[in-house]
């Protein structure tokens, strides 16, 4: 299904049971952290279940891992031989609330907030998720592509998923990724982040200078946690320049590219799994939505914005993979 010119009147019709959807998602408590019961997790799980085959999905699958809430595995094939196959991902997990009385309204009661809603999770990553539901609708579930679907439930605190990827490659195998556990610079200004800087680089230069300060003669203890490794995709193939006309449809302006502190964990995994397909993050959070803090919100135009341009993203890799003379290497990578 070609929207062509209507793809901004067809998300426009869309965002009103978008929003329902992502109001109805962010009410569930999923904090997938020890000490949290795992039974909103399973409701987020298959709410979103019911989602996609909502949307038109047939083939939705659940992963069992290990100590490790259940991730979503869905898949449209592709519309015709030769088409392209690109990987939406998202998490439908969420960090916990932390102090609520820093909130300025229940942390899982969605709250209208000025042109958008506030709750744990409705940036990060629930917003995102509600894009790649807002563009299967686009496309009445026949886009123009073949989609793989993966919405793992656990990706804040992490799990065994993360390392999984490249044991089981032909369950990921695609063209791109569209890794939606990101966003704009700010508001209204599209951002595609190319870099997750190396935490662990970055923590250790911050425990070194923490430790040589010594406050009035005191010795600092400074006790290092977790990080995730840094990534840094190639920008110079048919998804990414497919990526930047589709986001300047969705925002009005030229996409910015920009590297970020955070690290995706499962992003290593994915691109060791389907080490020919292009990576690219994008999505609808945006710098100022308090993703981790309190009075976490996401924008409606963000919202719109992002669905726009992912779908625009799906249109325009279409029609111009076939004529890219360096899919060959990305299409052996998909173990057809």
């Amino acid at each position: 299904m070609d929207l062509g010119d209507d793809l901004s009147t067809r998300v426009d019709a869309l965002m009103d049971g978008l929003v329902a959807d992502l109001k109805r998602l962010t009410a569930i408590p999923s904090v997938a952290f020890p000490g949290f019961p795992p039974e909103p997790v399973r409701e987020a799980h298959d709410l979103l279940v019911d989602l996609l085959r909502g949307a038109g999905v047939e083939r939705v699958e659940r992963l069992d891992l290990p100590d490790t809430a259940p991730v979503v595995v869905a898949e449209v094939p592709p519309p015709a031989p030769g088409a392209p196959t690109v990987l939406l991902y998202g998490h439908y997990d969420v960090q916990p609330p932390g102090d609520e009385a820093l909130w300025f309204s229940p942390p899982f009661e969605p709250t209208p907030v000025e042109g958008g809603l506030r709750a744990r999770g409705i940036a990060d990553d629930k917003a995102n998720i509600i894009v790649h539901l807002g563009v299967l609708r686009a496309f009445a579930g026949r886009p123009p592509v073949g989609l793989k679907i993966v919405l793992e439930g656990q990706e804040e605190y992490g799990s065994a998923f993360d390392d999984y990827p490249p044991t089981d490659p032909d369950r990921f195998a695609c063209d791109a990724m569209v890794i939606a556990d990101m966003g704009n610079l700010r508001p209204g200004s599209p951002t595609l982040t190319t870099g997750l800087q190396d935490p662990r680089e970055a923590r250790d230069l911050l425990v070194t200078h923490l430790e040589s300060l010594r406050p009035f003669g005191i010795p600092l203890t400074v006790t290092p946690g977790d990080t995730g490794p840094g990534y840094e995709p190639a920008t110079d193939g048919p998804a990414y320049r497919a990526a930047r006309t589709a986001l300047r449809e969705g925002w009005g302006s030229e996409p910015a590219f920009v590297a970020s502190g955070g690290s995706i964990p499962l992003v290593n995994g994915l691109a060791e799994a389907v080490p020919g397909a292009e990576v690219l993050l994008f999505g609808a959070q945006d710098g100022m939505c308090n993703l981790h803090a309190p009075n976490e919100r996401v924008l409606f135009s963000e919202l719109r914005s992002a669905v726009i341009a992912e779908a625009a993203f799906l249109r325009e890799y279409a029609k111009t993979y076939g004529d890219s003379a360096t899919h060959a290497d990305s299409a052996g990578a998909r173990h057809e």
